[in-house]
């Protein structure tokens, strides 16, 4: 008695319910699993799966760039780079202003950054936020008109200011814009 009917020109039917069915690309086990499996997808379940075997990479990817961070004391994985564009100092030498380039990688765009400090030392600015912030490379130049206001030149069409102000606290700023 047949536990499996089949009709196929290729392969050979079982005649009890222990003995394999085998056709071109697929096997059949008696009445024990009476489903039949693609030979490759047999192969590949005793494999882990794709996903599980990403999400496992990530994770020690992760882990070791965390640890390299650590042992290097660089906890800040993408750091930014400032380069001096221009200082001036107001004509009393009470003030500097000072343009800088932030530099944030790939991925951002420029921006251009304007402290003003007191005093003329070298870089006292790293410790007082800035009073002015632009997207893009197009504040060209800053200067000093007198002693209480300060000039931003800059070109219209490169500039995207996201801090803007008129004064800060006793100095005026006038931003002096071309196409």
């Amino acid at each position: 008695m047949c536990c499996c009917s089949i009709s196929s020109s290729v392969g050979r039917l079982a005649h009890s319910a222990t003995e394999s069915v085998v056709f071109d690309q697929f096997s059949v086990t008696g009445a024990q699993s009476g489903i039949f499996m693609n030979k490759r997808k047999q192969k590949r379940n005793n494999r882990l799966p794709m996903p599980l075997f990403v999400v496992g990479l990530l994770c020690l990817t992760a882990a070791f760039t965390l640890r390299n961070m650590v042992r290097s004391g660089n906890l800040n994985a993408f750091p930014c780079s400032d380069t001096i564009i221009t200082t001036a100092d107001d004509p009393s030498k009470t003030y500097r202003a000072v343009l800088l380039e932030r530099d944030c990688g790939a991925t951002t765009d420029f921006a251009r950054h304007i402290y003003v400090t007191e005093g003329t030392a070298e870089g006292g600015y790293k410790e007082s936020n800035p009073i002015m912030v632009a997207e893009g490379q197009g504040i060209n130049r800053i200067s000093w008109r007198d002693s209480s206001t300060l000039e931003v030149h800059y070109t219209k069409s490169q500039t995207k200011f996201f801090i803007q102000p008129k004064s800060c606290q006793h100095i005026s700023v006038v931003y002096i814009g071309n196409e």
